[in-house]
């Protein structure tokens, strides 16, 4: 696999879109609809430029740019699943492709592409949808960072194979067709080679998120958390965000303010100077204590100060309250709760 030659890859954000689950209401009246509420995954390029869509279900034994066998099967039984257009639109697709120095991922501007198609922009998504449902291509968008993250036209990583019908489409094939389809398999394949269900685009799209995505976080939620967490309810606000997992495990500031007192970690005065508005959260998985400050100065002086030099000493007292600590990291309490809300 191959990136094309003039793609400028760092100088994107590549993100996958997918459903929360909830929706909300777009229009007015009795324009009024749902609208399905979307989260933003990045992607590292390279990752992208790695994924094979090829093997995604099985596939017939003919390869792009090979024989009629290709273009027969995609207009003998795709076509009865997903349509002339979308075919169309695919080996359009293939044309912003370096095909000759392995290049599968082509970035056609979308409104360019439509006008090739002779279909409007709208009808264009509907039939890259259904592409991407059958896996043959998946669509990544794209923010432009040297464009002030500004959204531009995504990149699709294209299928060089052609898959074979599942069970489930082909009993979706007019009974004529059907027919063809049996002889094509007794020349070609078996029908063991025929998987019952096929494999969702959006299942392969949510491996990828799983696997390498890392959640965006807008500037405009960004605010609204770093404001709620200046405020007096901060606490509470990151206890109400945590997994379940951790939450039996978080000391409040002034619990661990006394914690430290009690147990004549550190005097007082110290524990005030240092640990003021400090809270504790403690993840067992991964054995690592997190020490959650208010301020940005008190994170940077706990990191390259207390935790280099006095790490042992509080390892060795917060084992009496937590099991086994590996490690002890600092956050502020923004930086903390967006590590949260990524699933990181």
């Amino acid at each position: 696999m191959a990136r094309p030659s003039n793609y400028d890859a760092e100088g994107y954000v590549h993100f996958i879109e997918k459903r929360t689950g909830s929706t909300h209401k777009i229009g007015h009246g009795e324009s009024q609809r749902d609208m399905p509420d979307k989260e933003m995954y990045e992607v590292p390029f390279d990752y992208i430029e790695r994924l094979n869509l090829n093997k995604v279900g099985n596939e017939i034994p003919f390869s792009m740019n090979n024989v009629w066998n290709v273009e027969r099967y995609m207009a003998y039984y795709w076509k009865q699943i997903i349509g002339a257009e979308a075919i169309f639109v695919y080996y359009q697709l293939w044309e912003y492709c370096d095909k000759d120095n392995g290049v599968d991922i082509c970035f056609p501007k979308m409104s360019e592409l439509a006008e090739r198609c002779g279909i409007s922009r709208g009808s264009l998504i509907d039939k890259i949808k259904r592409l991407e449902e059958n896996n043959f291509l998946i669509q990544i968008h794209r923010l432009n960072k040297r464009n002030n993250n500004k959204e531009d036209s995504p990149i699709f990583k294209l299928r060089r194979t052609i898959p074979l019908l599942s069970k489930e489409q082909y009993k979706k094939l007019k009974p004529f067709m059907r027919k063809k389809h049996d002889k094509y398999m007794k020349e070609f394949a078996n029908d063991s080679h025929l998987e019952y269900y096929t494999q969702k685009g959006e299942e392969v799209l949510n491996d990828l998120i799983d696997n390498y995505g890392d959640r965006i976080i807008t500037s405009k939620t960004r605010k609204e958390i770093k404001d709620t967490l200046l405020s007096a309810e901060a606490e509470e606000y990151i206890l109400d965000n945590l997994p379940e997992s951790l939450k039996n495990s978080m000391m409040s500031s002034k619990e661990f303010s006394n914690f430290l007192i009690d147990n004549r970690v550190y005097s007082k005065p110290t524990t005030e100077y240092l640990f003021k508005d400090t809270m504790v959260v403690y993840d067992g998985s991964i054995m690592t204590l997190y020490l959650i400050t208010k301020e940005k100065e008190a994170y940077q002086y706990l990191s390259e100060v207390v935790i280099d030099k006095d790490r042992e000493k509080l390892q060795f007292a917060l084992e009496e309250f937590y099991p086994s600590i590996y490690e002890i990291k600092c956050f502020t309490r923004d930086q903390f709760i967006i590590k949260i809300l990524k699933g990181r």
